[in-house]
């Protein structure tokens, strides 16, 4: 049976959350661990004692008969709350910046690691900052050969 989108979604948030090496390093950083969303509310954003926040933020799903494989788009949104800044030799660092990048790159690796499909990072990743909001973004390929089925999901 070919895999359906919300048990690919389900599959990597899975993956999220159960990576050790991301755990473990949200627990020495942050003092906790990550809140994995599988979608988000942005009118009712999480409560900001709920930061790190890792979350599925959109999915679009190529669909072809042409093809024998299934591919899927999935855009990651990963924000902290820091307040923190530094200053040496003349340049300002807003920490919660460089920590959304590096929480951005652990969710990364964590979803490559899970090797459950062939993902592929497709070197779009961007950033907004609502200090001490600090958000990364990022987007995933997924590709799954389809079943011998000859219908689409």
């Amino acid at each position: 049976m070919t895999m359906m989108t919300s048990d690919l979604l389900k599959e990597i948030a899975n993956s999220i959350a159960g990576d050790k090496t991301l755990q473990d390093w949200c627990k020495t950083v942050f003092d906790k661990k990550p809140t994995c969303y599988l979608g988000i509310d942005e009118e009712n954003p999480p409560d900001p004692d709920g930061y790190p926040v890792i979350a599925i933020v959109g999915v679009t799903q190529i669909r072809s008969d042409l093809t024998r494989e299934l591919s899927w788009d999935i855009e990651l949104g990963i924000g902290v709350i820091d307040k923190t800044t530094t200053d040496e030799d003349q340049i300002k660092t807003y920490n919660g910046f460089l920590l959304a990048e590096d929480l951005r790159e652990y969710t990364e690796n964590a979803i490559l690691r899970s090797r459950f499909a062939r993902v592929t990072l497709t070197g779009e990743a961007s950033s907004i900052s609502y200090h001490p909001l600090y958000v990364s973004y990022s987007t995933i390929n997924v590709k799954i050969k389809r079943s011998s089925q000859n219908s689409l999901p």
